[in-house]
């Protein structure tokens, strides 16, 4: 059986790393390039520019400079749901996301857009100077806030190298500022600015109007890096906002840095970085801030197209998402009554010594792949990213259609290949597919995860890259299950020493892809999945779960995470991810950064609707159906895994993960729902194959409870 066993896991391992390679072939991209600068730096703000509202016809200068400066698409996004240029101008000044004055909140479906705060313009003491007597309040408030932003930095930065900031128009005031929330060079207009005064100069135009740019590129140095963007939202709905970067330093092409890890994609905090990139090593560390680089393109405009193109993505994707998931999860619902009835029913004739009805193949059928579509949902909102829906004539009704499509596909290959003559044949399908998407994207970008409709979410999260929630969900659930799928036959062949080998084997690549620094960089994932994984591989092996073990387990995976935060610490600032950042935070000022956040959005979380706040009852009768199979309520559930003994173990390793990454991460109450998404759904597949095989008898032992307690209650 050992020969057996290695060749297996030798075909497993050969089989996924050639499909990561063969990721990495078509996806393979040219290095990136350098932004240097020669001369000064010019920032001009153009109100609501995003690509797919301009055109080469309507903003000729806008187009000019992108065919053949750096092109992408800017996240705006600063502490709340709806960006106004006033924070995005104050983002700019700290290096750290922020706001002024009260926060604007997200726009629903059907709602209009929330009023931002006005831009207030500074008091003017000179001609060319001015000042904000509210400053003192702000920079307590900015201080005072989750991250904490140094408001003022820039100017200050400037000045500490003996350069200055000047500002044109009241909203570059703001971001001209230095710490006392003075502004050495002030214009209110173009008409009366010279941008030659300092070499760090911020414009901030109030029309879309072309000629207003081309008035204001005009005035730029010849030897002058321009930054041309949008820094906010406002009166618009949410959406990706233009960004072109161009001058002699900067080459032709897409636009990314460490930040975000997003082709085509930067932040505010990004364009700081830029702008204090020429002092170089003097330059002041930005925790959530990376410098600009290029990867290069030999299409004219081929980067705006692509760029035009994720707008459109990411923009579907959200109108979509609160339709599309509430009728999915009616759908579940109606399957996941209908297969428990269907299963009892047939279990009952079976008992009985009659014949299944004879419609009920059909029945059976139509209810597994319908459950086997949805335990593939989440699976299939991320592989519709590998094709270019968002071209197409109806955007929402092919990104639909498509997940439909992609989810049955795989709920049919799962019910009609050679495995399913394996009762856990099906579900190993499902699991494996879902696990091993979101195992290659991360591994290679998480693009997939960035555009999914359960994705990272851009423009309304923080997080660019990683492991999300959701991903983190769907590959923990996986992995944990299919674990637990494996070593059943290798326990009921007696090899528990291969049952826990296996349990292992399974967990290594999926904690390590998801807590590394270069893949997921996700702290709290590990500190859920390394005491599942091991709950697993204790019962796998026979042990008990007793206090003295789980104090051991405990304690590796604070080790683990440790460990993994550390090493990211000791890379150089520019590549660190948030756990290094963490580390550097809590060694140099004795902060812990975002971790006391985690409580707080989870509570935010769990109050923003009546559906979020159904997460805690949903993991309370996880728990009970688990903790007490033998009860007469629980015990039609536990009946379903009785053929297949192990998987009971795997479902508590499942919730011990969900419960436990419900408060190890931040916004974690997504965690248990998607988890759910996939287990129900594959329980009930379970429920629609039983009448084609003999039920486990009536006294037949429930994994988790003695079976002498079990046929006591029985007799």
């Amino acid at each position: 059986m050992i020969r057996r066993w290695l060749t297996v896991c030798v075909l497993v391992f050969a089989s996924g790393l050639g499909g990561l390679l063969l990721t990495s072939l078509l996806t393979h991209r040219p290095a990136l390039q350098q932004i240097s600068q020669p001369g000064p730096i010019v920032v001009i703000r153009v109100p609501l520019l995003d690509w797919n509202s301009t055109s080469s016809s309507a903003n000729p200068t806008l187009y000019s400079l992108a065919r053949k400066g750096a092109v992408g698409d800017l996240l705006t996004r600063a502490v709340s749901g709806h960006s106004c240029t006033g924070d995005g101008w104050m983002t700019l000044s700290a290096g750290t996301r922020t706001a002024v004055g009260g926060l604007a909140h997200e726009t629903l479906p059907g709602h209009k857009v929330d009023r931002c705060p006005g831009i207030q313009t500074p008091f003017r003491t000179s001609a060319t100077t001015g000042y904000y007597p509210e400053w003192p309040t702000w920079r307590a408030t900015a201080l005072s806030r989750s991250p904490k932003a140094d408001i003022g930095r820039l100017a200050s930065t400037a000045m500490q190298h003996h350069e200055c900031v000047s500002a044109v128009g009241g909203g570059a005031a703001l971001a001209a500022s230095d710490r006392q929330g003075e502004v050495a060079h002030y214009a209110s207009g173009l008409a009366d600015a010279d941008f030659s005064t300092c070499p760090i100069t911020l414009v901030s135009l109030v029309s879309t109007n072309d000629k207003d740019l081309r008035a204001a590129v005009a005035k730029v140095p010849a030897d002058a890096t321009l930054v041309v963007a949008a820094l906010g939202d406002d009166a618009s709905p949410e959406h990706l906002r233009s960004v072109v970067i161009t001058g002699p330093g900067v080459p032709h092409g897409r636009l990314t840095s460490l930040n975000t890890r997003q082709i085509g994609m930067i932040g505010i905090v990004d364009l700081t970085a830029l702008i204090l990139h020429r002092y170089g090593s003097a330059a002041p560390t930005l925790p959530e801030a990376r410098v600009p680089s290029v990867e290069p393109s030999s299409s004219v405009y081929g980067p705006v197209t692509l760029a035009r193109d994720l707008g459109q993505e990411l923009a579907v994707q959200h109108s979509v998402l609160r339709s599309f998931f509430p009728r999915a999860l009616v759908i579940g619902a109606v399957v996941v009554a209908l297969g428990v009835l269907l299963w009892r029913l047939q279990v009952r004739r079976i008992r009985r010594g009659e014949q299944p009805l004879v419609a009920s193949s059909l029945l059976r059928a139509g209810i597994g792949v319908t459950a086997g579509a949805l335990a593939s949902l989440p699976a299939a909102t991320f592989l519709i990213g590998v094709f270019p829906w968002y071209r197409s004539g109806h955007p929402g009704f092919a990104l639909t259609g498509g997940v439909l499509l992609i989810a049955v596909a795989i709920s049919v290959l799962a019910l009609t290949g050679p495995w399913r003559r394996h009762r856990a044949g099906p579900l190993l399908v499902v699991l494996a597919i879902t696990g091993y998407t979101v195992l290659d994207d991360t591994m290679h970008g998480s693009r997939l995860q960035l555009t999914s409709m359960m994705g990272l979410q851009p423009l309304y999260g923080g997080r660019y890259y990683g492991m999300g929630n959701v991903g983190y969900a769907m590959l923990a659930t996986s992995a944990l299950l299919i674990a637990a799928l494996l070593a059943d036959p290798l326990i009921r062949a007696g090899r528990r020493d291969l049952a826990a080998a296996t349990v292992v084997l399974v967990a290594i690549p999926a904690i390590l892809v998801d807590g590394s620094p270069a893949w997921g960089a996700d702290a709290g994932g590990p500190v859920a999945m390394i005491p599942a994984f091991a709950y697993l591989a204790l019962n796998a092996s026979g042990l008990r779960v007793t206090w003295q073990r789980v104090a051991l387990i405990g304690g590796s995976t604070g080790l683990v995470v440790a460990g993994l935060a550390v090493l990211d610490y000791l890379r150089p600032a520019q590549y660190r991810t948030h756990l290094g950042d963490f580390v550097a935070g809590l060694r140099n000022h004795g902060q812990a950064g975002g971790l006391g956040r985690i409580g707080q959005l989870n509570a935010q979380m769990l109050t923003s609707g009546p559906l979020t706040l159904l997460v805690p009852l949903l993991l309370v009768v996880a728990i009970v159906v688990l903790v007490a199979p033998s009860r007469r309520f629980s015990r039609p559930v536990a009946r379903l895994w009785a053929p297949i003994p192990f998987l009971g173990n795997g479902l508590v390793a499942a919730v011990i993960c969900w419960v436990l990454g419900f408060f190890a991460n931040d916004s974690g109450t997504g965690i248990p729902p998607i988890g759910m998404l996939i287990v129900v759904p594959l329980l009930v597949v379970l429920a629609a194959t039983v009448s084609s095989r003999e039920p486990a008898p009536r006294g037949a032992p429930i994994p988790g409870v003695s079976s002498r307690l079990l046929r006591r209650r029985e007799s």
